[in-house]
């Protein structure tokens, strides 16, 4: 019996190691890659602190850009599955634990064998392995779905960035049509006071003053409207940093009117720089590593042992090999083979779906830019500096009396709608911009906006 719990002892000892030894390496490992987590409660007091910061005065994109950057809990998320990718990569390399085992027979039975005078005990360990290089295909296979974790993340921050630079724009614009709103009530308090001086010397009708007031009262109106949606477009902003209410006061920048775009063969060679058209090809890069990992896994996995054999008679031992090889008859894995081999296929057709809808995008929004910057420049050089001179000739004409108040109110409506119509232009044109930046990915590296004063005017 002392032999029994001898043995009994070794493989208690053993296993005991084993598992300690075990636990390091899972606690080494995870070391790597462990993000500190917070108790609940720190996480919300976090929460709450970073919902009440934010930037604050007079912004620049660079400003609501790096807020919502660095807020943004999306690409916190991303960030984490990056992790997550490139552990499951690291495991996917390690071989299956070895196998300890042991053995004790031929005691406890009747006659000779009644006791333990006979009793045989071996004690082995054995390694599962795995054929047809199928440790090597799973890394592959999970570093590329790492791979599409990261450009997801840059797809992501592409996104949050084309998002922001948007609100911004938004806000911009209501800024910008509300110093046109204010300028068109300035414009109708003054045609009111000559109104009034021409009232009183008797060369206009009293109707006219009447006229005066309405537009007075709806350029008052306007200027009420585009202000509360500048306010409610500020919130929107601001929301992008996770602040419940904007803490800046007003946003400041300069905008490109004119952009170089190249030819559409080099155009369409910026859509590489897009981190949606490197996940299309890393999709099929996927499928790919995943079909030849399943014909990999069709080979058959070997296990070989080895140990110590004591026998208590005699009191000798002598050592055992063993090596087991399973048969493959019923599965040779033909049915996960077909799976990924129609999967790659998906996959390749996907991936000319998705090219021709990026590249056609790019193209119309290219298009659609140029047509945009000439529009603009149509109106900021030709229309505009006509209605200008035009107002100006008949508000003249007006004071001297050769003109009427319904010819001046006309020359004025034509002005504003004017300058309103260039302020649309101009806020289609950068969206369209904004638009080509995000299809190419240029809003990584460059922002056609930066952190000069606004040389836009309404």
């Amino acid at each position: 019996m002392k032999n029994v719990i001898s043995f009994a002892i070794i493989l208690g000892s053993l296993s005991f190691a084993l598992g300690c030894a075990t636990t390091v390496k899972r606690n080494d490992y995870a070391s790597l890659f462990a993000i500190p987590e917070k108790s609940f409660k720190e996480h919300s007091s976090s929460l709450a602190s970073t919902n009440k910061m934010g930037p604050a005065g007079i912004i620049t994109l660079d400003d609501a850009l790096e807020a919502a950057l660095e807020r943004y809990p999306g690409l916190a998320a991303s960030r984490h599955q990056i992790k997550a990718r490139k552990g499951a990569a690291w495991q996917a390399g390690r071989l299956p634990n070895p196998t300890l085992s042991g053995e004790i027979e031929e005691f406890g039975g009747s006659g000779d064998y009644s006791g333990s005078d006979l009793m045989v005990s071996r004690i082995g360990i054995s390694q599962e392995i795995p054929l047809g290089g199928q440790i090597g295909r799973r890394v592959q296979v999970a570093q590329i779905e790492a791979d599409i974790a990261s450009l997801q993340y840059d797809a992501r921050t592409l996104a949050l960035r084309t998002e922001v630079r948007k609100r911004f724009l938004r806000v911009y614009m209501l800024q910008e049509q509300l110093k046109l709103e204010k300028e068109s009530l300035r414009l109708a308090r003054a045609l009111g006071e000559t109104v009034d001086g021409r009232v009183v010397s008797g060369e206009a009708s009293p109707l006219d003053k009447t006229k005066v007031m309405v537009k007075l009262a709806s350029s008052e109106f306007g200027v009420e409207r585009v202000r509360r949606e500048l306010d409610a477009a500020k919130y929107v902003l601001a929301s992008s940093w996770g602040q419940d209410a904007p803490g800046f006061s007003s946003v400041r920048a300069d905008f490109q009117t004119l952009i170089e775009l190249p030819g559409k063969t080099n155009l369409l060679k910026l859509l590489e720089n897009n981190p949606a058209y490197g996940i299309l090809k890393k999709k099929v890069a996927q499928s790919s590593a995943s079909h030849e990992l399943a014909r990999a896994e069709g080979w058959m996995e070997i296990e070989i042992g080895g140990g110590v054999q004591h026998f208590r008679e005699t009191d000798d031992h002598a050592y055992f090999l063993e090596l087991s090889i399973p048969i493959p008859i019923f599965n040779r894995n033909r049915g996960r083979i077909e799976e990924t081999r129609h999967l790659y296929h998906e996959s390749v057709k996907d991936h000319e779906t998705g090219l021709i809808a990026l590249k056609t995008n790019l193209l119309e929004t290219a298009q659609k830019l140029r047509a945009a910057q000439e529009a603009f420049l149509t109106m900021q050089n030709t229309v505009i500096p006509a209605a200008q001179k035009a107002f100006a000739a008949v508000r003249k004409a007006y004071e001297a009396g050769e003109q009427g108040y319904l010819e001046l109110l006309e020359a004025e409506r034509t002005l504003l709608d004017t300058r309103r119509e260039r302020l649309v232009l101009f806020s289609e044109l950068q969206e369209l911009m904004v638009e080509v930046d995000a299809l190419t990915a240029e809003a990584l590296r460059k922002d056609p906006i930066n952190n000069k004063e606004s040389k836009y005017g309404s």
